[in-house]
C-alpha cells in the first residue's frame, strides 16, 4: 500500500496550504478552489463541505476523494495566527476519521493531532517546524499504538523522524536531506520488526496468510524524494531514478496459509533477503541479491526431514517491463533425512544444485509470464536426475526444449507399497522434448475446454528392474526379478491434438493371485497415444500381447502350455480424461486356447478351453463390463464337454451384475453319465453381499435343478437352497436312460416319481446342510428282480459329508421270478464315512419273513456285509427260493445265513437253517443219484425213503465261494411209514445251488437303493 508516516506529513502540509486559500475564497468559492486543486484526469471526484472559514480557525467536514485509492476524512478542525498571510503558527490541528482505502485494503486513522509553524512567501514554503500525534492506526489485521510524527522544513533541507509502535513491534522512520532533485540525495532509513499477518495484507491479495514475524532495515538514497508526489503520465506508480537501496529483511514463520490451506511449519521457519547495491536509473534498476530459507525439523503425515535450507543468490536487472534474474552455480536446496508419506526414507541428503552460472529467468511483468534457461540436477546417495531447460511457458515463438535424464535406487520408492517387505530396483529415465506454452497443459487439466499447447514433440524411455517386486493381490518370491520398460517415440502435436508411438514391454516372475499361480508373465504393448480436448487414448495394435507360462490354481487346474491373450478388432482403446479422472476401455481379444488338466487324487485329468472372444469394457459412467462368448471347455479323459459358454460380468456405482450360461453340457461316453444338459446362473454383489439364482435341466427329461444362493463376502457366510421339482419317468417317455444312462443297463424299466429339496450354509470354518428325498410309487426293473412302488423320504441330515440319521425307511414290493410280488421294508443310514448301515431289510415270504442286516462299505463296487434272518418261511417255498430242485416238503424253517457281497460275487459262509417242528419232505429230484451213482445197491432204497420221508429233525448247512457254485448239506433224521415198517433213517445229502434268488431277495434292494443314494463314479458295463 503506497501510504506511510511520511505520506501523511505530506498531506498535512497540503491541508495546510489549504487553510490559505480557503480564506480568500471564503467557504463556497473554497469548497471549488479545494476541489480544483486535487482534481486530475485520474480522479474520479472530489467533494467537500467548508463549514466555517475565518481570519483564526477553519472547520472541514465529509472530505472525500475518488481515485486509484480513495481518502475519506470525517472531520478537520484548525485554529491558527497568520501575519499577512505569509508567516504563522498553528496552534492545533485535528484531522478525525481519516481513511486510505487501495483495492479492499484499508488503513484508518481515528484521529490527527498535531501544532506548529510555517514561514512562506510568494515563491513558496520557506520553512516549516510540525509535529503530530496518530491516534490508533488500523491496516486490516494489525492495530498501532499512538505514535509520534515530526517533520521539520529548513533552507531547502526537509528532515522526518517517525516512531511508530505496535502491540508485536515497531517501525522507526529516519529522514533528512534537500528536496532539490539537483543538490545532495535525500536520505532514508527504515527499520522495524511487525507481526508477519501485515504481510497478508501486502502480497497475493489476502491469498496467503503468515503468523511469525517480519524484521527489516534498509538504507536508502534519493536524489528526488518529492518524485512519488509528479503525476505519471501512465498514471502508475513509478520506481525513481537515481535511487541507491541497501538492506535486508528477515520473515520468521510458525504458520502459514495458502487459500486456506494450512501449510505445516515449525519453530522457526526462517527467510532472510538480503539486497545490496540497489541502483535505479530512469528505464529501471540493478542489484544484487541473497535469499535463504532455513527450515526446522519436520515431523507431520505427508513429509519429515531433520533440516532444509534453500539458498539463490543473484543479480537482476529490471528495465521498464522487464526484470531478469541470473543465479550462480552452487547448491540452491538442501533437505536432510527425508522422509516422506509413510515414512519412505530418501537415501541421504537431497540436494538440488544449478550446474553453470548460466541459469536466468527474465519476466515480463506486464503480462506476468517468464522465460528461463536453467541447468540443474538432484541428487541423493543413490541416484541423480538431472535438467536442462529453456524457453518461455506461454510465447508460442520460443517453445521450452528440456531433456530429463537419470538413474537411482528405486528400493525406497517400491518399499512404499503396502505390505511390501525386502524390495529392491533401479530405474532409468529418459526424456526430451519441445512445448509449445506448456503453461497451457495446465490450464488444459483445470478446465478440459482449455485449448492445449501448440505445438508438443517428446521422446523418452524408463526401464524399472526389481527384485521381490509386490503387486497388489499377488504373491512374490523374495528372488522374483521383474523388468518394466516404456518408450515414447514422436510424441507430437497441434493445439488441441496430439499424437505418438507408445511401447510398453514387462517380464514378471513366478507369481500368486490368490489361488493362481504362473511361472512367468510377458506383456507386449505397442500402440498410438493421441490427446485431445476428450482427453488421452492409447489405441493398441493387433502385436500387443500377455503372455502367462504355466499356470496354476489351488483346485488342481494346470496350464504348462501358458496361455497367450490376443488383442483383435479395431476398436480396441484406452482412455484417460484431461482431469485423470478414470480410465475407460474397450478391449476385444481373439481366439484363446488353454490347453492342460486337472489334478484330482493324484491322476491327471485333461482339459480344453477355448474362447473365440473375449471383450473387456469400462464406461465413462464407471460401469465395467467383461463378456467372454461361445467359449468350449473339455475334458478328454471324461468325454465331458459343454459348449456356447458365455459369461458376463457388469460393475456399477450400485454393485456387480454376473451371469454364467451353457447351452449344450455333455458326456461322450458310453453310456453317457446324462443326456445333454444346459445350465444357467445370474446374480449381483451389492454392499458385500452376493445374490444368485441358478438352474440346470436335461434337455431331453422333465429333470431340472434350481438354487438361491446368499453370500456376506465381508464375513464369509452363506446359504444356498436348492431343490429339483418331482418329475416322473414313464414307460415310453422320460424313460431312466433319458434321465441317467448307466441306469439303463442296471434297470430294464424304471418308472414313477421323484422329488428333492435342501439347503447348504456355511463360514469361513464350517459347511453344513440338509436335505430330503421323496420317492413316489417308484419302480425298478432288472432282467432278475423287479422292485414295485418303492415310497418314502430319505432325510439328509449333513450333506458335508453326506449322512443320514439312522432307520431312514423305504417300503414297496419285491419280485424274484415266479416269486412275489413281495411285500418288503428297508430301513438303513448313510453315515459320515460313507457306508450304508442296513438296520432291516425285511421280505414278507412264504407266510415267514427274511431280514437282512449289514454294512455297505464305501468303494466303487458294492461291498457289503450283513445277516440274513430266516423266520418261519414255509420249507417248499424255501427249496424253490434256494434252488433245491425235486424236493418238496412241509414244515417252517428258522435260521441265519451270513453273506458278503463284493461286487457281482455273493460268499455264504456256514448259514443253518433249522425246522421248527416235524414234518414231510419228497424229493425226486437227480442229486441223490449221483451222489450214490457207485452204490446201485441202496439207490432204489434211498429213494423209496426219500419219497415219503416223516422228519423228526431237519437242517441245511448252506455255503459259498466268492466263485463258482454253493453247497447245501441237508441233514435230516426221520422214518418212511411205508419203507421197513417205518425203520428210522439219518441222511447227510449234499446239493449245489448258485442261491441266485436267495441273493437277488435278500440283498438285491439294497443294491438299488444303494445306486440311487451313492451311484459309483463308473457304472459297470461303461466303456
Amino acid at each position: 500500500m503506497a501510504f506511510s508516516s511520511a505520506g501523511v506529513g505530506l498531506f498535512i502540509i497540503l491541508s495546510i496550504v489549504g487553510v490559505a486559500l480557503a480564506w480568500a475564497y471564503r467557504t463556497d468559492v473554497a469548497e471549488w478552489a479545494i476541489a480544483i486543486y486535487l482534481k486530475d484526469q485520474k480522479t474520479k471526484s472530489v467533494s467537500v463541505t467548508v463549514e466555517s472559514l475565518e481570519p483564526d480557525h477553519i472547520r472541514i467536514k465529509d472530505f472525500r476523494m475518488e481515485a486509484d485509492q480513495t481518502v475519506s476524512i470525517s472531520s478537520i478542525r484548525a485554529t491558527y495566527a497568520v501575519d499577512d498571510w505569509i508567516d504563522g503558527i498553528v496552534d492545533s490541528i485535528t484531522i478525525a476519521g481519516l481513511a486510505v482505502e487501495t483495492k479492499g485494503d484499508t488503513v484508518e486513522i481515528d484521529r490527527i493531532e498535531g501544532s506548529g509553524s510555517f514561514s512562506a512567501s510568494l515563491k513558496g514554503l520557506k520553512s516549516l517546524q510540525a509535529g503530530f500525534d496518530l491516534v490508533r492506526i488500523q491496516t486490516s489485521d494489525q492495530t498501532f499504538e499512538p505514535s509520534r510524527v515530526d517533520i521539520g522544513y529548513e533552507n531547502g533541507i526537509l528532515s522526518l523522524d517517525s516512531a511508530i509502535a505496535a502491540p508485536h513491534g515497531f517501525v522507526t522512520l529516519i529522514g533528512s536531506g534537500p528536496l532539490d532533485p539537483d543538490g545532495d540525495p535525500f536520505e532514508l532509513h527504515i527499520a522495524g520488526s511487525v507481526d508477519a499477518g501485515f504481510t497478508s495484507n501486502l502480497v497475493a491479495r489476502k491469498r496467503i496468510r503468515t503468523a511469525g514475524y517480519l524484521s527489516f532495515a534498509v538504507n536508502a538514497e534519493v536524489q528526488d524524494p518529492l518524485f512519488f508526489m509528479d503525476k505519471h503520465p501512465s498514471g502508475r506508480l513509478t520506481i525513481p531514478p537515481d535511487l541507491t537501496v541497501n538492506g535486508q529483511a528477515r520473515l520468521g514463520l510458525d504458520r502459514l496459509s495458502i487459500d486456506g490451506t494450512v501449510i505445516p511449519m515449525a519453530e522457526p521457519d526462517v527467510l532472510n533477503f538480503n539486497f545490496a547495491d540497489l541502483v535505479t536509473t530512469t528505464d529501471g534498476s540493478n542489484g544484487s541479491f541473497k535469499l535463504s530459507l532455513d527450515a526446522a525439523k519436520r515431523k507431520t503425515p505427508g513429509i519429515g526431514f531433520t533440516k532444509a535450507n534453500v539458498t539463490l543468490n543473484g543479480a537482476y536487472v529490471l528495465a521498464k517491463d522487464k526484470l531478469s534474474l541470473t543465479i550462480g552455480a552452487g547448491p540452491v536446496a538442501q533437505v536432510r533425512d527425508v522422509r516422506l508419506s509413510k515414512g519412505l526414507p530418501v537415501a541421504g541428503d537431497l540436494n538440488l544444485e544449478f550446474i553453470d552460472d548460466t541459469n536466468t529467468f527474465v519476466f515480463d511483468l506486464g503480462k506476468g509470464a517468464e522465460r528461463h534457461s536453467i541447468n540443474a540436477k538432484l541428487a541423493w546417495r543413490d541416484g541423480t536426475i538431472s535438467m536442462q531447460s529453456e524457453g518461455h511457458p506461454s510465447d508460442r515463438a520460443d517453445p521450452v526444449i528440456f531433456t530429463l535424464r537419470g538413474a537411482f535406487d528405486a528400493t525406497p520408492l517400491l518399499t512404499s507399497i503396502q505390505d511390501a517387505k525386502g524390495i529392491k530396483g533401479n530405474a532409468n529415465i529418459f526424456l526430451a522434448g519441445r512445448i509449445t506454452q506448456p503453461l497451457l497443459i495446465i490450464d488444459a487439466m483445470a478446465d478440459g475446454a482449455a485449448p492445449w499447447p501448440g505445438d508438443v514433440r517428446l521422446d523418452g524411455a524408463a526401464k524399472l528392474n526389481t527384485t521381490g517386486l509386490a503387486i497388489p493381490g499377488a504373491d512374490a518370491a523374495k528372488s522374483a526379478k521383474d523388468s518394466i520398460e516404456i518408450t515414447l517415440k514422436g510424441f507430437n502435436g497441434s493445439s488441441g491434438h496430439q499424437r505418438g508411438k507408445v511401447t510398453i514391454a514387462a517380464k514378471l516372475d513366478k507369481r500368486s493371485f490368490g489361488g493362481t499361480m504362473f511361472d512367468e508373465a510377458l506383456l507386449s504393448l505397442d500402440g498410438r497415444l493421441t490427446s485431445s480436448a476428450r482427453g488421452y487414448q492409447f489405441i493398441p495394435s493387433f502385436d500387443s500381447t500377455l503372455f502367462l507360462k504355466n499356470i496354476r490354481t489351488e483346485s488342481g487346474l494346470v496350464v504348462p502350455t501358458g496361455l497367450t491373450l490376443q488383442l483383435t478388432g479395431d476398436k480396441n482403446h484406452l482412455t484417460v480424461p484431461n482431469d485423470l479422472s478414470g480410465a475407460f476401455h474397450a478391449l476385444t481379444f481373439a481366439h484363446l486356447d488353454a490347453d492342460g488338466y486337472i489334478r484330482s487324487k493324484g491322476e491327471k485329468q485333461p482339459i480344453r478351453l477355448t474362447i473365440p472372444q473375449l471383450i473387456s469394457r469400462q464406461e465413462e459412467n464407471a460401469q465395467y463390463q467383461l463378456y467372454a462368448t461361445g467359449a468350449v471347455v473339455e475334458l478328454p479323459k471324461s468325454k465331458l464337454s459343454a459348449h456356447g459358454i458365455n459369461a458376463s460380468v457388469e460393475t456399477s456405482a450400485t454393485g456387480i451384475k454376473f451371469g454364467l450360461e451353457a447351452g449344450d453340457i455333455r458326456h461322450a461316453a458310453q453310456p453317457p453319465l446324462t443326456t445333454p444338459l444346459s445350465f444357467s446362473a445370474k446374480g449381483q454383489v451389492r454392499k458385500q453381499t452376493l445374490n444368485m439364482t441358478l438352474q440346470a435341466r436335461q434337455r431331453y427329461s422333465p429333470l431340472q435343478a434350481r438354487a438361491t444362493v446368499r453370500h456376506n463376502l465381508k464375513t464369509n457366510t452363506g446359504r444356498v437352497d436348492f431343490r429339483v421339482p418331482r418329475f416322473e419317468l414313464k414307460s415310453k417317455k422320460y424313460t431312466i436312460a433319458d434321465l441317467f444312462p448307466p441306469a439303463a443297463q442296471m434297470f430294464d424299466e424304471a418308472k414313477g416319481a421323484s422329488s428333492l429339496k435342501g439347503h447348504l450354509l456355511w463360514d469361513k470354518d464350517v459347511v453344513s446342510g440338509q436335505m430330503a428325498l421323496q420317492l413316489d410309487k417308484l419302480s425298478l426293473h432288472t432282467p432278475d428282480m423287479k422292485l414295485d412302488d418303492l415310497e418314502g423320504t430319505v432325510n439328509f441330515i449333513e450333506l458335508v459329508p453326506l449322512s443320514m440319521p439312522p432307520r431312514q425307511r423305504i417300503k414297496g414290493s419285491v419280485t424274484v421270478g415266479d416269486l412275489g410280488p413281495l411285500p418288503v421294508q428297508l430301513e438303513f443310514q448313510l453315515r459320515e464315512d460313507g457306508a450304508i448301515a442296513v438296520q432291516d431289510f425285511d421280505v414278507g415270504f412264504a407266510g415267514g419273513r427274511m431280514r437282512t442286516r449289514g454294512l455297505v462299505k464305501p468303494g466303487d463296487e458294492l461291498d457289503a456285509d450283513g445277516m440274513i434272518y430266516v423266520q418261519s418261511v414255509d420249507l417248499a417255498q424255501l427249496f424253490q427260493l434256494i434252488g433245491l430242485e425235486g424236493l418238496e416238503g412241509t414244515g417252517r424253517i428258522t435260521g441265519k445265513v451270513p453273506v458278503r457281497l463284493r461286487g457281482e460275487n455273493l460268499t455264504i459262509g456256514k448259514g443253518t437253517l433249522n425246522a421248527e417242528g416235524p414234518g414231510k419232505l419228497k424229493y425226486s429230484g437227480t442229486a441223490l443219484q449221483q451222489q450214490l451213482s457207485n452204490r446201485e445197491d441202496t439207490v432204489g432204497t434211498v429213494a423209496q425213503v426219500l419219497s415219503d420221508f416223516r422228519y423228526k429233525k431237519l437242517s441245511m448247512e448252506l455255503t459259498k465261494e466268492p466263485s463258482g457254485t454253493g453247497t447245501i448239506m441237508l441233514r435230516m433224521d426221520g422214518a418212511n411209514p411205508a419203507v421197513y415198517d417205518g425203520h428210522p433213517f439219518a441222511f447227510n445229502i449234499r446239493i449245489e445251488s448258485d442261491f441266485h434268488k436267495l441273493g437277488r431277495i435278500a440283498l438285491g434292494g439294497v443294491e438299488a437303493v444303494t445306486d440311487i443314494i451313492r451311484r459309483p463314479e463308473r457304472p459297470a458295463g461303461q466303456e
